[in-house]
């Protein structure tokens, strides 16, 4: 994508999974994580910290147990220097329940609430009656499921693409559009589909979060993201680089797409996600820049060179 200036507004901010294991690798790296969010959080005007439990259920489902166990300690040393600067989203489906009440609740943790558990984790390497347990089991059969859908639409759209002229151009239409509000209208399937999934929702949802998309911020970044790693792993390379080369790396397919757009999805209000991940960042930041998201992404080195107070450390 072309390159543009940014401009970082003081905002609440997320923390994604890779950030943890980078500062595991280096130490340096990690130093200057811990450095730049202190300076964000300096002041509660300029924002909090946030982390989301799927990332921590992220973590505990690293294989290998010393890799684990360091993660974790990694993540509470993190946590010791911000204190109360930091606190945890709700998994997604949590967070779109929350999201979906009238009026909107954001369910949240305190460290302390899940500082307990980290702990019995690291010592003992299970989770037993803790309820980050029920967080992980809940989000092994989410993802499972969520793989499954996802791959059998992918499969779909794959195939449709290449046999039905009337869907092709139905595919390079939603992309020669996808900006506000127009975007919204092309994952709208995807909002439906995680609407109905849940235990309460009007019967007017689906209208109810097209006409005020901010609303609902939670589930059109998840639907946005999903839709656009479906135009990913539909549209073959030559017609990728010939027709929407504008889109650079929001067009590279990942495996683990539908888990990033989870852990965006639940930070959907914040302004900022901190993520080493390119292609998440280049989709975040081109729905942020077509009107159809709040969150912009970066990784720690540009914010760490380029975020600034608002008092331009003027006390």
């Amino acid at each position: 994508m072309p390159s543009i200036t940014r401009e970082i507004w003081n905002a609440d901010f997320v923390v994604d999974t890779n950030v943890i294991n980078w500062a595991l690798d280096d130490h340096e790296y990690l130093r200057r994580l811990i450095d730049l969010l202190m300076r964000m959080t300096a002041r509660p005007e300029y924002g909090k910290c946030w982390f989301a439990l799927t990332s921590l259920v992220e973590l505990l489902q690293t294989s290998k147990l010393a890799r684990r166990t360091q993660l974790l300690e990694c993540l509470l040393y993190v946590c010791g220097h911000l204190k109360d600067r930091i606190q945890f989203f709700a998994p997604l489906q949590t967070v779109l329940e929350g999201e979906w009440e009238d009026p909107p609740i954001t369910p949240t943790a305190k460290v302390v609430q899940v500082d307990p558990a980290i702990r019995r984790a690291i010592a003992t390497g299970a989770l037993g009656g803790t309820k980050l347990e029920e967080f992980t089991i809940e989000n092994i059969e989410w993802r499972k499921k969520q793989k499954t859908n996802y791959q059998s639409d992918v499969s779909e759209w794959k195939r449709r693409y290449q046999s039905e002229s009337v869907f092709r151009e139905s595919v390079d239409d939603a992309l020669k559009n996808f900006d506000a509000p127009r975007g919204f209208g092309f994952c709208d399937d995807i909002a439906a589909q995680v609407v109905a999934s849940l235990p309460r929702h009007p019967s007017d949802a689906l209208e109810k979060a097209l006409t005020n998309p901010s609303r609902y911020r939670s589930t059109w970044t998840f639907a946005l993201l999903v839709r656009l790693s479906q135009f990913a792993q539909t549209l073959p390379d030559d017609v990728k680089a010939r027709e929407f080369g504008e889109y650079g790396d929001t067009l590279r397919a990942h495996l683990n797409d539908v888990a990033d757009a989870a852990i965006a999805a639940v930070g959907a209000s914040c302004g900022i996600l901190i993520t080493e991940d390119e292609c998440l960042r280049e989709r975040l930041n081109l729905l942020h820049d077509r009107g159809l998201g709040r969150t912009q992404g970066f990784s720690m080195e540009f914010l760490a060179k380029s975020w600034y107070p608002p008092n331009g450390n003027r006390d």
